[in-house]
């Protein structure tokens, strides 16, 4: 539908405008609501119906804004011609509705005599046209719809019926035929000309002058419900294998079926994080102790006769056995309860022999406990002698040998600059890369790019803004894609990147892709990396000049034989006051995560919900004064919070499984705390425990040294750094070794920090000669990780690393050439890609503006100088403004000038407006009606060239909310050059920080 992503995600699923379904269909108008602003919807139809409303709201829509009525609120389109087809129509629209009175009839869409679609009396909908005046109604068999959960219906008719379709099936039908009487009146959208008005939201309404088929009309619903389900982190289309292998005997004798595979998951969940170490996807069945339903599979028997049954589970708590389930094999149970191996590994367990008969057989994994319960793979086979191979390698062998699944490897591409991972890091690292001219590739072994920001898990992105710094929010990339994700109402800053991504020529996305292994040269150059499929397996290879690992537990460098850095090191080694005395390889913990819930979550019943304790959670109660202490408990009877963590011995790395499955127990644990010891029980008394996130947001892993490894010193006194590429500011955040089990509070050390530069030796491997890093595994002590590893910083490290991969191959050297002959050059390009780095500015040669005299039509004070835009600093630092900003009380349009002197030769000019980098929150996770367009920022400008004695208009933008805008165009020769703010976002100056002007 809108924006479309060509991602080839798990359902291999894209997002389409039309489909394919039918060539021609007619579209009459299409209201897209995409407009975030103003008073006027455009007909991407190209018909010319535009929409107007008064009285309404923007909101958040399918995957970009939506609208929604207000008291004596109007949205209509005149009447036209191409609104009044006679023969067939179909009229759809997505509508989120909050419980409706249904009794009032609340409109869709409305056109009076001629058509209309709308919930009706009943807690249906109902779609009706006009024949020789006469009202014809299909009413739909669904009602009483669920609140807030977006409903697509299309009312479509062909002559001789009139269908209704909800969600992409047929419904409803009414036999009716004639031509559809024609109106004169207009079109109305959420009402009937101000009644019958629906108080929710309203998005991609569209009609057409023919009948749609139902093909097309499930296309359609599918792509706006993908993305619906993505945005509410629901993931059925993520987490369901897409094209399953039907199960059958490729060996003799034998019958392989990956429970991945399975025809219905029931209650259980796809479970993909794992597969470096289990060797393929699972299946979980993720309750909260109460049985889930069943997964379902059907399998063709072939010849008659008895077969053992082999299953490959693990016992994630060997002395308690959570997580039990039977197969059931047409119905009749297996003689083992599979998970109760007394090891916590991954093993096959005997199942018993079924006799069975030639034709279809019913496979059925029945959930016992709704305690986490796990399946890989199951085996059926004639030989009674036959024992699976337990160890990985050759589970991986038999795996192929009895699936017919082969090995071999497949090269996709040669790039410039491969990035694998795709966190905030590597996302700013690939965009960079491209932007600055590298064919790029980005791996990434989720189903979505985003890290710990996806819409898997969900993490904020932060940095030193939401640590207290003053004007300290990050620009680039990191702003870019905020201000895009605010403006659209997406969930996630990661929603936006995937937009950004999509739309960078030299990037190619590659997503659940997992990387094991690197090919390198004698001399430690890597020449390729190696991956697998997380889902199927499939083997793949790529070639490149320049890697940048963003993996955040550093294996790239690992494959590479990279220098490494893990744990806490002891005090001596970089004589830091918070390190411990004695060093060890504790890591910090990660969090349970998913969307916006953290550790747990759970709903009030309406009655006592007593939770029975399991006999394998950890007690707490001799904790209890510790943790009643803690910040963030007095809400934690209804959901989780951060420090809800694992001891920081618990791996993260090497075992990840256990690490996810440790932090269950944390939250299973804790909850059991809250309802049946702490002061909080009576409140908790009527909530029950709702499904826990499955996904450990990692804070800390390993790191891969540099020429320079960051420390506690180095940001505390803010040193000085020649090689400079950015910004940090977040505190020393460490978090307590014993998690929640500290009596201690949970930090070891939050320690302030001022705003501090990060050297780019930190962000190359000091023994692989073509290896960047970004992210939590860059080089620096485990102390200033607590500093670095924040999203919005590591984000800062991406685009630095990126910029910098591509400058590498374009001047035929390596990091290390960068940093020795390059830096102010780097330097440079960072800056003039909106970066900030302390102590520098603008100093560009190519600058044109920089050569400039400047004037304006007014200017606030002295301290908003029109001088300012060429003084090269883009934002506040300490007293200096660094902006020009017009008179308050001078009326808009306002403008500002530059004259050259002399003709130069120009075309583009770069432009940074104020988006207040002071407000932490703008960027990050909300959009606030002042966060989506900032009021600082310029909404409708224009810029301008001086050719002979006039202006020449060379972009006239409406509706910007972005900070920094680049505008391209023909060259030509001028001298003068001005940008004309006609409107803002809601203050009354017009604010510029920065014009430069290329001949490019």
């Amino acid at each position: 539908m809108m924006k479309k992503l060509f991602y080839a995600l798990v359902a291999g699923i894209a997002l389409v405008s039309a489909g394919p379904a039918q060539a021609d269909p007619d579209i009459r108008t299409y209201w897209k609501m995409d407009e975030g602003t103003g008073q006027t919807v455009k007909d991407s139809s190209g018909s010319g119906n535009t929409l107007h409303l008064t009285n309404f709201a923007w909101a958040a829509g399918v995957n970009s804004p939506a609208v929604t009525m207000k008291t004596d609120g109007l949205i209509a389109a005149e009447n036209s011609k191409s609104l009044n087809p006679a023969r067939a129509i179909s009229v759809e629209g997505w509508v989120a509705p909050w419980q409706p009175n249904y009794n009032d009839s609340p409109t869709w869409i409305h056109k009076e005599g001629a058509y209309s679609l709308g919930f009706i009396p009943g807690g249906k909908i109902g779609a009706t046209i006009w024949i020789d005046g006469k009202a014809h109604t299909v009413k739909s068999k669904k009602s009483n719809f669920p609140k807030a959960v977006w409903i697509y219906a299309a009312a479509t008719y062909n002559g001789k019926k009139l269908t209704l379709y909800i969600d992409g099936e047929k419904d409803a039908e009414l036999p009716v035929s004639g031509k559809i009487d024609a109106s004169k009146e207009p079109v109305f959208v959420g009402s009937r000309n101000g009644k019958h008005v629906l108080w929710n939201s309203i998005d991609e309404v569209r009609i057409s002058g023919k009948a749609l088929n139902p093909e097309f009309i499930a296309e359609t619903h599918l792509a706006g419900r993908f993305e619906v389900e993505r945005a509410d982190a629901r993931f059925q289309a993520f987490f369901h294998k897409g094209e399953k292998r039907k199960a059958k005997e490729v060996v003799p004798g034998y019958i392989w079926i990956d429970a991945e595979d399975f025809d219905e998951y029931g209650g259980w969940w796809l479970e993909t994080q794992f597969v470096p170490q289990v060797g393929s996807p699972y299946m979980l069945a993720a309750g909260t102790g109460e049985p889930v339903e069943d997964a379902v599979t059907k399998i063709n028997i072939e010849k008659a006769g008895t077969y053992k049954l082999w299953v490959r589970s693990r016992n994630w708590i060997k002395e308690h056995n959570p997580g039990t389930f039977n197969v059931l094999v047409n119905g009749q149970k297996s003689e083992t309860v599979f998970g109760t191996e007394p090891i916590q590994e991954w093993v096959w367990e005997d199942g018993g022999t079924f006799e069975l008969g030639v034709g279809e057989v019913e496979l059925r994994l029945h959930d016992l406990t709704g305690w986490y319960g796990r399946c890989d793979a199951i085996i059926l086979t004639r030989d009674m002698v036959y024992v699976p191979p337990f160890v990985f390698d050759g589970y991986k062998g038999e795996q192929r040998r009895l699936t017919g699944r082969g090995a071999d490897e497949v090269t996709v591409g040669d790039y410039d600059v491969i990035v694998v991972g795709a966190g905030a890091a590597g996302i700013n690292a690939a965009i960079a890369s491209a932007r600055t001219g590298a064919k790029t590739a980005l791996i990434q072994n989720r189903p979505m790019i985003g890290g710990n920001n996806s819409t898997e898990m969900g993490v904020p992105i932060l940095g030193p803004a939401d640590f207290g710094k003053k004007n300290a929010r990050e620009g680039g990339l990191n702003e870019e894609i905020g201000r895009l994700r605010s403006y659209n109402f997406m969930k996630k800053w990661s929603n936006g990147a995937e937009v950004v991504a999509a739309q960078e020529e030299n990037l190619t996305v590659f997503l659940n892709t997992h990387v094991y292994d690197v090919e390198r040269t004698d001399g430690n150059r890597i020449t390729a990396v190696r991956a697998f499929d997380m889902i199927d397996g499939h083997l793949t290879r790529y070639t490149g000049k320049q890697f940048i690992d963003c993996t955040g537990d550093g294996w790239i460098g690992y494959y590479a034989g990279a220098e490494l850095l893990r744990g806490r090191e002891p005090s001596w080694m970089f004589n830091e006051s918070n390190a411990p005395e004695d060093g060890d390889i504790f890591t910090m913990s990660g969090a349970l995560f998913h969307s916006s819930k953290l550790a747990y979550g759970s709903v009030d019943m309406g009655k006592p919900a007593p939770f029975k304790t399991p006999d394998w959670v950890w007690d707490l109660s001799d904790n209890t004064e510790a943790l009643e202490a803690r910040n963030g408990v007095e809400s934690s009877w209804k959901s989780g919070t951060w420090w809800h963590e694992n001891r920081n011995e618990v791996d993260d790395l090497w075992d990840p499984e256990a690490a996810r499955d440790g932090l269950i127990n944390v939250s299973i644990s804790y909850w059991n705390w809250i309802k049946n010891v702490s002061k909080f029980k009576e409140k908790a008394a009527n909530r029950k425990l709702t499904q826990l996130p499955l996904t450990n947001a990692k804070r800390e892993t390993q790191r891969l040294v540099g020429d320079h490894i960051l420390t506690q010193d180095d940001v505390l006194e803010a040193r000085h750094f020649d090689d400079a590429i950015g910004n940090g500011g977040w505190g020393l955040d460490i978090h307590h070794p014993e998690g929640i089990f500290s009596k201690d509070g949970p930090f070891d050390f939050n320690t302030h920090t001022p705003l501090y530069n990060i050297p780019f030796r930190i962000l190359y491997s000091r023994n692989v000669p073509n290896l960047f890093m970004a992210g939590r595994n860059v080089s620096c002590s485990h102390v200033a990780l607590g500093t670095l590893r924040v999203q919005a910083t590591t984000g800062v490290m991406g685009q630095a690393a990126g910029t910098a991969a591509a400058m590498c191959v374009q001047k035929e050297t390596d990091p290390r050439g960068i940093y020795e002959h390059h830096i102010p050059e780097l330097q440079q390009q960072l800056l003039k890609d909106d970066m900030y780095i302390i102590g520098l500015r603008n100093e560009d040669p190519n600058d044109l503006a920089l050569m400039a005299s400047v004037s304006a039509s007014s200017e606030k004070s002295a301290l908003f100088s029109a001088q300012n835009v060429i003084n090269g600093v883009t934002r506040i630092v300490d007293d200096e403004m660094n902006m020009w900003a017009s008179d308050p009380d001078e009326e808009l349009p306002q403008w500002i000038e530059l004259d050259f002197s002399g003709k130069k030769k120009l075309n583009a000019v770069y432009l940074t407006f104020d988006t207040d980098v002071n407000e932490a929150k703008r960027a990050t996770w909300e959009w606030k009606k002042e966060h989506r367009m900032p009021p600082e920022a310029a909404r409708d400008y224009q810029v301008q060239i001086k050719t002979g004695n006039r202006w020449k208009t060379v972009a006239d933008v409406k509706n910007n909310y972005q900070r920094r805008r680049i505008h391209r165009f023909k060259t030509i020769d001028t001298d003068m050059i001005r940008v004309v703010i006609t409107a803002t976002n809601g203050d009354p100056s017009a604010r510029i920080y920065e014009v430069r002007a290329y001949n490019e």
